[in-house]
């Protein structure tokens, strides 16, 4: 299990993982998931290259987010 990136948000450990995809499933977030189950955390997101949706699984959010609009993680 691998993440890109684990960045600290409003406290709290946020994975991050990148795709160069324009098509995105819940496939692409099984890294993202299994990181939450383990560390505990209700969030993660992953970047791809346009589309805005979510996925969950087990309490766990996961924000699909374009990589233009990577500022809103602030």
């Amino acid at each position: 299990m691998e993440v890109d990136f684990v960045i600290k948000h409003h406290g709290v450990a946020l994975p991050i993982e990148v795709k160069a995809s324009l098509n995105v499933g819940k496939r692409h977030c099984k890294n993202l998931f299994h990181y939450c189950k383990i560390f505990g955390t209700k969030r993660g997101v992953l970047l791809a290259l346009y589309v805005k949706k979510s996925f969950s699984k087990d309490q766990v959010q996961i924000e699909v987010i374009p990589a233009y609009l990577a500022e809103e993680l602030k």
